[in-house]
Order: structure tokens, then sequence, then C-alpha cells
């Protein structure tokens, strides 16, 4: 599932978070370039998927 914004709020915690059908993952990384979510669901690596839109 690609990333969205579409849940996130301005009081959505920062970190993960699960919601009814998924999670949200929230950080500060002003910054940065890119932000990636990698871990065992997509095999450690980043791809177009993992990355986190602003």
């Amino acid at each position: 599932m690609p990333a969205s914004l579409a849940h996130i709020h301005a009081d959505t915690p920062m970190g993960a978070n699960l919601i009814a059908n998924g999670a949200t993952f929230r950080v500060w990384a002003p910054k940065a370039r890119e932000v990636y979510v990698i871990g065992d669901f997509n095999g450690r690596k980043r791809n177009d998927a993992s990355l986190l839109t602003r």
C-alpha cells in the first residue's frame, strides 16, 4: 500500500500508530530529504512504496 497523508492530523502521535485498516507513521525530521519505513515486511529494502510523503 502506498504511503499517504490521509490519516495524519495535528494530533497524530509521533512514531508508529495502529489505526482501523493499517498504521500511521509520523516523524519529525525537518532537514531530511527522504524518510523510508523498512522492516521484515519489505525485506528491509527501501522502495517507492516505503517512501513517506510530506
